[in-house]
């Protein structure tokens, strides 16, 4: 196994590039609010909480915490993939009958399994996760916070720099720095312009929908007024 790893939605978003995904995606979940955890088609199954795209990650085994492809099943080679003969096929699970990648799956002592669950902080920061033993100099929690616009649409997040050009959506806004639209921790005067575009309509908020703080699709003044004060003083510090 390689110690190189990547957030779970990144496996997920590459896999769905080259059609892995189009007949079984990974299963939707609650992070935080009432349902927490359990199954879900839209926020409204919720309760106080959102659905989100869920990853999948080993429990226990030599792969202990790394993501794997088949929540609930097995990545086996002993049924090949029907797009890609290099490739297996879940066996059981909530992909049952999806390609895998065999290198991704749990060993013998492990299993896979859904999570919406992240870590807070430290080097793991965004990563899937099931317990804080699994998050170095962090915890593995329910956050109820997702990624709004931007690559990773519908993932659950840390903060604004989980959400490539998007938002990191918490429960009482927008966790991040509003109008940064690079997640790279400060509001430029570039972004600012590129705001005051969007809230014009010569750009459209695709272009920086982390100045969309309420994310209802549009930029308003009062969001411009929020990047130019971020530019000015500062974003605030992120864990």
């Amino acid at each position: 196994m390689s110690a190189t790893r990547f957030p779970w939605y990144v496996a997920v978003i590459v896999a769905a590039s080259i059609g892995l995904l189009a007949a079984t995606p990974f299963p939707q979940r609650c992070t935080g609010g009432r349902a927490d955890g359990m199954a879900c088609a839209a926020d409204s199954d919720c309760d106080g909480g959102f659905c989100v795209r869920a990853g999948a990650v080993c429990d226990g085994g030599g792969a202990d915490r790394f993501d794997c492809p088949c929540p609930g099943g097995a990545c086996t080679r002993a049924l090949s993939c029907a797009s890609d003969p290099e490739l297996g096929t879940c066996s059981g699970g909530e992909r049952d009958g999806a390609c895998c990648e065999p290198l991704r799956a749990c060993d013998q002592e492990g299993a896979c399994t859904a999570t919406a669950r992240v870590c807070d902080a430290g080097e793991e920061r965004g990563f899937g996760c099931l317990r804080d033993a699994h998050c170095p100099g962090g915890a593995c929690g329910a956050l109820a916070r997702v990624c709004r616009g931007g690559l990773f649409a519908g993932a659950p997040c840390a903060d604004g720099r989980d959400c490539r050009g998007g938002i990191c959506l918490g429960q009482s806004g927008p966790v991040g720095c509003g109008g940064d639209c690079d997640a790279s921790g400060e509001v430029t005067v570039d972004e600012v312009v590129t705001l005051v575009n969007v809230g014009l309509g010569s750009a459209s908020v695709g272009a920086c929908a982390a100045g969309d703080t309420d994310a209802d699709g549009a930029v308003t003044v009062d969001e411009i007024i929020t990047a130019v004060s971020a530019a000015l003083g500062g974003c605030p510090p992120l864990p």
